[in-house]
This record gives structure tokens, C-alpha cells and sequence, in this order.
């Protein structure tokens, strides 16, 4: 009889084939997800995963550089431990209060947790108990869903992202992959009768993580604790569901003919002022997007991006000659094109600062703008990156405490949360009642120390934030001088 490590493994192995015979626009792509629109409220909602509020953060800094036009709030509904039963008891005063118009849902983390499964015993003893709790589970999301769609929020399934099982570390193993994977399915299957958008995170993350412990076992792209994915799996997901929404992949492509002094074919630009510099040319630009860049030091070349996974996917890297995740050049391409260049070596300058010097076969091909450091357009979109950086920082310790602490302790003991006498009182009993390893009396701790009397100035603070976003995020014009370097006078 397979065991469940067989049985799991056997289906990362079929993910593992499917991943290399398909592009990674057709891996990630499931078909039918609505792109967000100008005046959209979005409605993250889920577990701690979501609650962090990482790969929905990379997911605003994307619509705020690519479609910087679109005004789009997004909101984060997320509860640490939540699950479909939980947010059932929150949905109309921390989803549907936000009047969203979209909603991406994703559960699944804590309902197939093995508090419900057999912990150990034949496999056909887990494969009971997973249909057991699916059929459980399953009821509890379509009356979530069902009041969602009752208030015409458009709905985006998502399946959930891997617990590591496989992961070589000594932190107890509490879930089942394998149940994650079948839950998966049967939410594509919901998806599919409601005729609701549907993503699948495991069909991406999984087999990565496979080819990461492949080199090194104790390796991850979500973590040592098995559940929460680190900056890399983040990203993934959040370029997961970005290619199902079949978005733009451009930043801006600036075409030129140096020798004809003609403006070839222009993507999300515009040039005016071209004209001959020397052996090279000169012009103003004005990209209608900014590149998209991670907050984090280092970027997605860092070895904080990749956590506990970073030496073996600098070996994979460093042995296809690209990109784990293709976030680079399937969705965020910025390319300066210049043709008609004789040979030579051309230092480029944009607003009168050096980005780089490039030979004239380089120009002629396309050189990369989106990941480089030194230009105006990265410098922007560093900063804007940093405020989200800020304002997500801000949303999960304090606002999505306060949210936690309402639908773990003060509602269940009826506590009206506006009465702060009351609340304050309720969250002192429960650090007497509670025991000390309880989750929920931590965070009543930490409400206690971190947020009465701080509400309006926290609120001022985000409402700060929110307005440097609103600046930073709308591209400006500059000035591009593309120069052979003896008539740049650089040596």
C-alpha cells in the first residue's frame, strides 16, 4: 500500500513534468480572472498568509506602476488562524463594510490542518478523513461565498499555497499537502459551478519547491515553519495570479532609428525631440508606467529574497541562465531600443544621470531598463515601493490586530467594541484566563500595549501613506541622451 509520502510525492512529480513542458505564462494562467479597474475595491480574504499582507502588497505595487491611471483600493480582510468557519462570524464588518466590488478568497491552510486528519495510519485512513473534512469545509465556503456573491462581489477562488512537508528541518509536521492539493480541486470545481474566477497557487509554488530541495534539502520557498512563504513564494503568487489576469506585461518599449532619426514603434510611451547627439541621438520620454520594484534590499537578486532557499536557487539560476520566477521579463519589461548606431561603445544618460554604458549591437537588441538601479524611473518607483512597504507594516501589526482581537475574544464574549472601558476590561480577563501559549491572548496583550488611544493617529498615519502613494505613483517626463562615449567626453 502507498504511503501518503508516496502518494504526495507522486503528484509533485506529475506537477514537476507539467511545469517543464509548459511556458510559465500557460503554468500560471487559469483562465477567467478579471484584471482590477479603476474605482474597484478589492478585498483580500484569508488566513495569516493573506493578514501579512506580502503578496497582496506586491499585487497594489503593481496596478500603482503598471496602471498608475487606476485608482484602486485595496483592502486587506485577513485574519491570522482565519478560516471559512471564522470568516463566516466576520464577513459583514470586515469584508462587506468595505462595500468591495472584488473579492480574491483563500482558504485552505487552517481548515485541512491535522487537528482533522489522521495523524498517522494507512493511507486509506487520511483519504477518509480528507473527504470527511473536505465535504465539512466545503459547505462552510459556499455560505461564504454565497453571501459574497449576494452582495455582486465578483469572485477570484484561490487555492492555497504549500505546506512543506517535504522541508528536512525538525519543526513538527501539522498539515497535510496532500489535503491541500485536494482541496485545491474541489475549490476549481466550486469555482466552476458558481462561474467564479479560480487560481491555483500549488500548481505553480509546488513544483519549484521541488526543484529547490532537489539541490538542497532543507531548502524552501515558503519556510522553516512549514506554512508562511517567504518574500520569493510571495512574489510567486503574486505573479501567479497577475498572469491569470492576463495583465500588461510592459512597462514602456522605446523604439529608435539613430541614423534615420525616426521613432519606431512605441509601447506605453511617447517621444517628442529626437534629435542627433554627436554619433548618437537625444530625446524626451514620457513612460505612461514605472517599473516594478520589491522594497527589500537587494531586490529579487537578494539573498533575503530567497530566505532559507538562496544557495539552491542561485545554483538553479546559475545553471539555466535565467530566473526562477520570470517576473523580470514576462511582466515588467522596460527596454530602451536604439538602431542605426555605428560600432561603438554609448553611455546612456536619463535626466542627465549615467545608467550605464552599452556596445552598439546591445542598443540595437534592446537594453533593459525595468531592473536597473541607476535610472530616475527606479528611483521613483523605490520610493513608492518603500511607502507601500510602510503603509502594509502599518495595516498588519495595528489594523488587522485590532480586526483579530474583535472576532477572537471581544465578540465572542459580547462585547460591544465600542465601549474602550469594556474592551479593555474583557482583554485584562482573558490575560488571566487565558493560558500563556494561547494565540489569542498574545494578541490581547499586544492590543493592550500597542493600540488605546493610538486609533486616530494610526488612521492619519496610513491616510499619510496613502497620499504619498498617490504622488509618487504617477510617472514623469525625462530626458534621454544616448552619447558614444569619446563625444560624452567619458574615458
Amino acid at each position: 500500500m502507498p504511503s501518503f509520502f508516496h502518494s504526495w510525492r507522486h503528484g509533485v512529480l506529475v506537477a514537476v513534468c507539467v511545469f517543464f513542458a509548459a511556458s510559465p505564462a500557460a503554468r500560471a494562467a487559469q483562465g477567467g480572472v478579471p484584471p482590477f479597474q479603476a474605482g474597484d475595491r478589492v478585498c483580500f480574504v484569508g488566513d495569516s498568509i493573506t493578514a501579512g499582507g506580502v503578496y497582496a502588497s506586491f499585487l497594489k505595487m503593481f496596478y500603482a506602476t503598471r496602471y498608475p491611471e487606476r485608482d484602486i483600493e485595496f483592502l486587506n480582510c485577513g485574519k491570522s488562524g482565519g478560516s471559512a468557519k471564522d470568516a463566516l462570524t466576520r464577513v459583514s464588518w470586515d469584508v462587506l463594510e468595505h462595500r468591495p466590488t472584488s473579492a480574491l478568497v483563500a482558504f485552505g491552510m487552517n481548515d485541512m490542518t491535522r487537528l482533522f486528519l489522521a495523524a498517522s495510519g494507512s493511507q486509506e485512513a487520511l483519504d477518509r478523513d480528507i473527504e470527511e473534512r473536505l465535504r465539512v469545509v466545503e459547505e462552510r465556503y459556499e455560505r461564504l461565498l454565497e453571501v459574497l456573491e449576494g452582495a455582486a462581489v465578483c469572485l477570484t477562488l484561490v487555492g492555497p499555497s504549500p505546506y512543506d512537508e517535504t522541508l528536512q528541518v525538525d519543526t513538527k509536521i501539522e498539515r497535510s499537502n496532500w489535503a491541500m492539493t485536494r482541496w485545491t480541486e474541489r475549490l476549481g470545481q466550486m469555482a466552476a459551478r458558481r462561474g467564479a474566477a479560480f487560481v491555483d497557487l500549488g500548481a505553480v509554488m509546488n513544483p519549484l519547491n521541488a526543484r529547490l530541495q532537489k539541490v538542497d534539502p532543507a531548502a524552501s520557498i515558503v519556510g522553516k515553519d512549514r506554512v508562511h512563504p517567504g518574500l520569493a513564494g510571495h512574489l510567486l503568487m503574486a505573479y501567479t495570479i497577475l498572469k491569470a489576469q492576463n495583465v500588461e506585461p510592459d512597462v514602456a518599449i522605446i523604439r529608435l532609428d539613430a541614423k534615420g532619426l525616426k521613432v519606431g514603434e512605441l509601447v506605453n510611451c511617447s517621444v517628442e525631440g529626437l534629435r542627433s547627439h554627436g554619433q548618437g541621438v537625444e530625446f524626451g520620454c514620457l513612460e505612461k508606467a514605472l517599473p516594478f520594484v520589491l522594497p527589500q534590499e537587494g531586490g529579487m537578486q537578494g539573498p533575503k529574497f530567497w530566505g532559507i532557499a538562496a544557495r539552491a536557487a542561485a545554483q538553479l539560476e546559475a545553471e539555466q541562465g535565467s530566473a526562477l520566477i520570470p517576473f523580470q521579463d514576462e511582466l515588467n519589461r522596460e527596454i530602451l531600443q536604439v538602431t542605426g548606431l555605428e560600432a561603438g561603445q554609448y553611455e546612456v544618460r536619463i535626466d542627465d544621470v549615467a545608467v550605464g554604458v552599452f556596445g552598439a549591437d546591445a542598443l540595437s537588441a534592446g537594453i533593459s531598463l525595468g531592473d536597473n538601479p541607476k535610472t530616475p524611473q527606479y528611483a521613483q518607483a523605490l520610493e513608492l515601493a518603500k511607502a507601500f512597504e510602510a503603509y502594509r507594516v502599518l495595516d498588519a501589526s495595528f489594523f488587522r490586530l485590532i480586526a483579530h482581537v474583535r472576532s477572537s475574544i471581544l465578540e465572542p464574549e459580547g462585547v460591544d467594541v465600542r465601549d474602550a472601558e469594556a474592551v479593555e476590561r474583557c482583554l485584562k480577563e482573558a490575560l488571566v484566563k487565558r493560558k500563556p501559549e494561547d494565540y489569542a491572548r498574545g494578541m490581547a496583550e499586544r492590543y493592550l500595549k500597542t493600540v488605546p488611544g493610538q486609533r486616530e493617529l494610526k488612521l492619519q498615519e496610513r491616510d499619510a501613506f496613502t497620499l504619498k502613494i498617490q504622488q509618487l505613483k504617477r510617472p514623469v517626463p525625462h530626458r534621454y541622451r544616448v552619447a558614444r562615449i569619446a563625444d560624452s567626453g567619458v574615458q
